[in-house]
């Protein structure tokens, strides 16, 4: 075997060892010794483990129709073992891994006789994507919306999708993704606003999977050229989710996207939403006015609309009418009168608006400025007795304010109506399970790890190794940070030109408002996350 395979004596010795305990662990031992390359694979398991090669020939003849129609597919699907066909009262199977101890055991529970062969991953992809290929193609779905739709109800398909979305929510995934990838699909799951990957999708499920999602979002299965929305009403224990999706089509396929909604696990409350005490403090105080506008400024995904819900939220009495214009309606909150856009007939924000403020609200919220229009209306019912929260891309809160100017919105008006500016990003925490205090103080942090120690506040740093909790990662759970800048004026007197960024930042530190990157490290002298994080989020 040594001389044939080019196996080492220790080598050899730990592969017998897993065959003379029990052959299907072998699989595992092989792996872990690299031994499973596609140049020596077939001779081992022919040679040694005397497991025949499958040949095109055999592969050729596979015959699904025969098969037990009891044979959990997905479960041997997603351990990349095939049926092929059914020889008398045994089932044969193909498999890059033939010795594989968890599928044996199933099958000898499930009283499955059965035999594999061993087909090396190249092939075995290659052949399963030509299964699926013969099983629902593209034309087939354009063609025969009826046999898309039967594999898409079909209990492998959806025993696969709610799985994926099981295990997404499990994890605490933000959005779900199922993407083109090597000739295949595969899933990823963005957690604490990191992607990762989470699974690859049995070849000869992958289009009955995007069915099967098109169908529960309310799509059209046989359209693959067009982008689709949709969204998805779901009930899990002791859980209701809504999830938003979006099917792009693609040069190799296409990519579905799904967004988790926690209707019953998010908090809509300012005191829980994480944000620094000082600019609670702030935002409190801002509440107090009836006029104005109040803006909330970063990139999608930062955290805005959470913040926003909070602030109405804390404002939802019987004795206000609240009315939002959003898209789309993310949260629905008891109380508000929430509306949805539709800017395809018309109905956008700016139109939106117009019709709101013959609604006699007294608070209204605006899900983006976009356009001139829009901040305009905004601004002149904030002015004539609204109070009015909206929001802005931009890196920072000084810059929201040349963001109303680029946009063509006088200089008077701005001054006029807003009350103040709120950038936010989202950083994510350490995990409470594993973290622990650290000694190590990086050299940018010494000086303010000595400033909180002359006051009296000594600061911890910590470190997290990562657990079964934060799925390995250390972190678990995303929190805010802040740049709080009130537009009065001290600030509204700085000179609107090229440096009014730079000059109102610095008037801003002067009066000790802390930017983005400087709340942050106080959320690390807290021990609430690390600096790691925070140069990658506002560095």
């Amino acid at each position: 075997m040594s001389s044939n395979l080019g196996l080492s004596d220790s080598e050899i010795a730990q592969v017998r060892t897993a065959v003379s305990a029990d052959l299907s662990g072998a699989d595992e031992v092989l792996s872990r010794l690299g031994l499973l390359s596609e140049d020596n694979a077939e001779r081992l398991y022919r040679d040694y483990f005397q497991i025949p090669v499958a040949s095109d020939e055999f592969l050729q003849q596979a015959d699904p129709e025969a098969l037990p129609a009891h044979l959990n597919l997905e479960y041997l699907s997603l351990r990349n073992w095939y049926p092929v066909t059914q020889e008398g009262d045994v089932t044969v199977f193909v498999s890059p891994s033939p010795l594989n101890r968890e599928v044996s055991q199933y099958l000898k529970v499930s009283g499955i006789s059965y035999r594999c062969l061993f087909l090396a991953e190249a092939r075995f992809r290659r052949f399963l994507a030509s299964r699926q290929r013969q099983r629902l193609s593209p034309g087939d779905m354009d063609q025969d919306p009826d046999k898309a739709l039967a594999l898409a109800e079909e209990a492998p398909t959806v025993n696969l999708v709610n799985a994926l979305i099981g295990r997404s929510v499990r994890m605490g995934a933000s959005d779900l993704h199922i993407e083109p990838y090597q000739n295949g699909y595969r899933a990823r799951v963005r957690v604490d606003g990191i992607m990762s990957d989470l699974d690859v999708l049995p070849p000869h499920l992958q289009l009955a999977a995007i069915s099967r999602i098109k169908i529960l979002a309310g799509m059209d299965i046989s359209e693959r050229r067009r982008p689709q929305d949709g969204k998805i009403e779901m009930e899990l224990p002791g859980l209701s989710l809504d999830i938003r999706v979006s099917v792009l089509p693609l040069g190799d396929g296409e990519s579905v996207v799904m967004r988790f909604l926690f209707n019953d696990t998010v908090s809509h409350e300012l005191d829980h939403i994480g944000l620094s005490p000082d600019v609670q403090k702030a935002l409190t105080r801002d509440l107090q006015r009836t006029t104005g506008v109040i803006l909330m400024t970063g990139p999608t995904g930062s955290g805005k609309t959470t913040t926003l819900y909070a602030l109405l939220n804390r404002l939802n009495t019987q004795e206000r009418k609240i009315i939002t214009l959003e898209d789309p309606i993310e949260y629905t909150i008891e109380g508000i009168n929430q509306m949805q856009v539709r800017p395809e007939i018309g109905f956008d924000f700016a139109a939106g608006l117009r019709s709101v403020v013959r609604q006699d609200p007294d608070i209204i919220m605006v899900g983006e400025i976009r356009d001139v229009e829009t901040a305009r209306i905004a601004l002149q019912s904030a002015i004539t007795g609204h109070l009015v929260f909206s929001t802005v891309h931009t890196n920072d809160a000084p810059s929201a304010y040349t963001r109303l100017r680029e946009l063509g919105v006088e200089e008077h008006l701005i001054n006029s109506g807003l009350v103040s500016i709120v950038a936010q990003r989202l950083v994510r925490g350490l995990c409470p399970e594993c973290k622990v205090p650290s000694e190590d103080v990086p050299e940018i942090l010494e000086e303010a790890v000595d400033l909180r120690k002359g006051m009296g506040t000594p600061a911890t740093l910590y470190v997290s190794a990562g657990c079964d909790h934060c799925n390995h990662t250390g972190y678990r759970g995303r929190l805010p940070i802040t740049e709080y800048m009130p537009c009065d004026e001290d600030i509204l007197m700085i000179e609107k030109d090229a440096r009014f960024v730079h000059r109102a930042a610095q008037r801003l530190r002067e009066r000790g408002f802390r930017n983005l990157y400087q709340d942050g490290i106080e959320r690390v002298l807290n021990g609430e996350t690390t600096l790691a994080e925070v140069i990658r989020v506002a560095g």
